[in-house]
């Protein structure tokens, strides 16, 4: 928040009584109360008798500045700094105004010139931090913002910045302690309860987080980003119908606000509405064209779509390439000469370093890495870290948080790191940095595990998969990439140290069988609704239970029992669970399902994992692209071939089977997780040193013949 204070310097002119001073004083308080037209227009009064009134000249820039026209008010305070070069507040100002106009050297210059005039000049203090941390200097920015309130202890706006400057370097507790000191010197300002909603949000103190938007709405009703950030809070919590609701009152207060379509289009998706979905996403990117994360919502969301075919996902991906690479990155640019002495350097980049479906997949490789030959980055975009953050770091050679780094800062960062080998990890998900790597800050680029699917960019030169999730051929075609298939399928898990023991088959107790399926609501599609009806159809007693964070949303709920009504299973025989309070939790569940369900076309990954880790079968039916045919390769190399379908007819025949077949669902049960262990699936040792030979051998073909790319 920078600071223009158009009152400052009332005192440095001429006494009250002198006629311009008296309209100075007058437009002044027009000013201050924001009617700026009487303002401007005194002003000018003042000018057009005495042109040479620096203190006339220096407001009515301040009123250019304050209505938008910045080239105007430059003139104007220039001019007053000229006739009052001495005067530190001129040139402050005049420093504001150069960095609202994306000058920022011309503005640092300012304030370091009030500075020198008067070194005990806050305000220039805090509006050099602002500065600074615009340019990505939180260092500085933090040294400056102090100093302004060594000066200026109550100054709400220095404690505020100083904040944000916290937030930028991943110190969230300071962070917050400085919004609240903010907070208890001005508590009616909803910026400052917005930003500290934000920060509460990010440590997972969710009901605190909702009272400070709602303060930050008390201050100021018709605020969008407080009702967008209400929303996406709720979003969060799987409470679908109010986050709708705020996304809405967003879009109310502020109808070509981009973020809440998008996030609007969250919500529709979440309720498995693919058509009101795509047409939010659509408006986000007609009001912003470059906002790239409405447009990988797009994008993401038609894996879930069985209209939606490999060819159409590809076109959608490199679409998003065109709009956002090119412009945003400059295409492919050179890096200099590929030349390896010692450790090849291999950097990952993902927002999910924390407890995430990824991490226990991207674990096993970090813990087994050779620390002889791989010198390992991990470049951090988490916006919560949490205990699995810690636990990753600490297994990082060299950790780098990138979080509100700009995409060139990053791309710079990876190249002074001497990075040979980039891994995305996000894909097309939810806090992606795709846009890093249009970049092209390594030789050698890859995309792997968080994303189903072609990033669409040409930019990234590889991405890891097996012949099961992606045969040869076809899937070839709809990829931008160059297809790696590992030999023993692109997963390894890392069980969850907190599971349970695996419980008695549910159907000895129950006397019924109960289906299961715990993955994200999105998945369960019309199609996907009517076959697992038919499948209840020819079990008459048996039920099932869907577990899914949208289904702590009670409409939401309603709606999904009715669907399945309308296919002649009542609510009754179908058993709904929304959020539970931690990871041992959610997997106990599973000891109330004897044979899981999986979705298609978009296959659960982490949830099969821990469905089998919990003893329960998983049927699934395979389809033609990666994200409907993981459960194919997952289970072929877990040795259940039995359990992968062709059709819609074996899947229903697989699972009656399985259902009226006890003892082998009770043997299945009793062995599923040894057997898991066991298999390559869990094979750490074995799944990194294959990765690590593909390094190899990428590093040499790339290489060429040079001597120093010798191992």
């Amino acid at each position: 928040m920078s600071k223009a204070n158009p009152g400052a310097l009332r005192q440095t002119t001429a006494a009250p009584s002198n006629p311009p001073q008296e309209l100075v004083e007058k437009a002044l308080n027009y000013q201050n109360c924001g009617d700026y037209t009487q303002a401007e227009a005194l002003y000018r009064a003042v000018l057009k008798r005495w042109p040479q009134h620096p203190e006339a000249l220096h407001h009515l820039g301040l009123v250019y500045h304050q209505t938008g026209r910045n080239d105007m008010a430059l003139a104007s305070v220039s001019r007053s700094v000229q006739l009052a070069p001495d005067n530190p507040c001129y040139r402050c100002n005049l420093g504001v105004i150069h960095a609202a106009s994306g000058n920022p050297d011309q503005a640092l210059s300012c304030y370091r010139r009030a500075l020198e005039i008067n070194p005990d000049y806050g305000d220039a203090y805090n509006n050099l931090g602002n500065v600074y941390r615009q340019k990505g200097n939180f260092t500085e920015a933090i040294d400056s913002y102090r100093t302004a309130l060594r000066l200026q202890p109550d100054d709400a706006f220095a404690m505020y910045n100083l904040g944000i400057a916290y937030r930028m370097t991943g110190q969230i507790e300071k962070e917050i302690f400085c919004y609240e000191r903010s907070l208890g010197i001005n508590c009616s300002d909803a910026k400052v309860w917005l930003n500290l909603g934000n920060a509460l949000q990010h440590q997972g103190h969710m009901e605190r987080a909702i009272d400070c938007y709602r303060n930050a709405l008390r201050c100021d009703p018709d605020m969008p980003a407080a009702h967008n950030n209400l929303g996406s809070i709720r979003l969060t919590m799987g409470q679908l119908s109010q986050a709708r609701a705020s996304f809405e009152q967003a879009r109310r207060c502020k109808p070509d606000y981009a973020e809440a379509w998008s996030n609007l289009g969250n919500v529709y998706q979440n309720q498995g509405d693919f058509r009101e979905a795509e047409h939010c996403f659509t408006q986000a990117l007609r009001i912003k064209p470059d906002y790239t994360a409405a447009h990988s919502n797009r994008v993401y969301a038609m894996h879930c779509r069985p209209d939606a075919d490999q060819q159409a996902i590809y076109q959608a991906a490199c679409a998003w390439r065109r709009a956002h690479g090119i412009a945003r990155g400059g295409g492919k640019q050179p890096v200099d000469g590929f030349k390896i002495k010692g450790k090849i350097r291999v950097g990952y980049l993902s927002p999910d370093f924390r407890t995430h479906s990824v991490s226990y997949f991207f674990l096993p490789l970090l813990m087994q890495h050779d620390r002889r030959a791989f010198e390992i980055f991990c470049y951090s975009a988490v916006i919560q870290p949490d205990s699995m953050t810690g636990r990753i770091r600490a297994l990082a050679d060299q950790w780098r948080n990138v979080l509100y780094r700009s995409d060139p800062h990053v791309a710079e960062m990876i190249r002074a790191d001497h990075i040979d080998i980039l891994v995305d990890l996000a894909g097309h998900t939810a806090g992606n940095r795709l846009t890093v790597f249009t970049h092209q800050p390594a030789p050698i680029q890859i995309t792997w595990l968080g994303y189903p699917g072609t990033t669409g960019l040409s930019e990234i030169d590889y991405r890891f998969t097996d012949a099961l999730a992606d045969p040869p051929g076809g899937s070839d075609t709809w990829h931008s990439e160059k297809l790696v298939r590992l030999p023993d399928g692109f997963l390894c898990y890392a069980p969850p140290d907190q599971a349970p023991a695996v419980g008695p088959l549910p159907c000895l107790r129950n006397g019924y069988i109960t289906f299961g399926s715990f993955n994200n609501l999105p998945k369960i599609t019309a199609q996907v609704i009517a076959l697992w009806s038919g499948l209840l159809q020819c079990l008459p007693n048996a039920r099932l239970l869907l577990k899914s964070r949208q289904l702590a949303d009670k409409p939401t709920r309603d709606n999904l029992l009715q669907r399945f009504a309308a296919h002649g299973i009542p609510a009754d025989r179908i058993l709904l669970a929304g959020r539970v309070k931690n990871m041992s939790e959610h997997l106990a569940l599973y000891n109330r399902v004897d044979i899981g369900l999986d979705p298609f076309p978009y296959n659960g990954t982490t949830t099969t994992f821990e469905a089998l880790w919990m003893g329960v079968p998983v049927v699934t039916l395979g389809g033609d692209r990666h994200a409907a045919r993981v459960g194919a390769s997952i289970l072929t190399r877990l040795g259940l071939i039995e359990l992968v379908a062709g059709t819609k007819d074996r899947f229903l025949k697989i699972g009656t089977d399985l259902a009226l077949d006890t003892p082998k669902l009770a043997h299945l049960r009793a062995q599923l997780r040894g057997r898991l262990t066991r298999s390559p699936l869990c094979d750490a040792a074995r799944f990194t040193g294959t990765i690590e030979s593909v390094y190899q051998r990428l590093v040499l073909e790339h290489c060429g013949a040079k001597p120093d790319c010798g191992r």
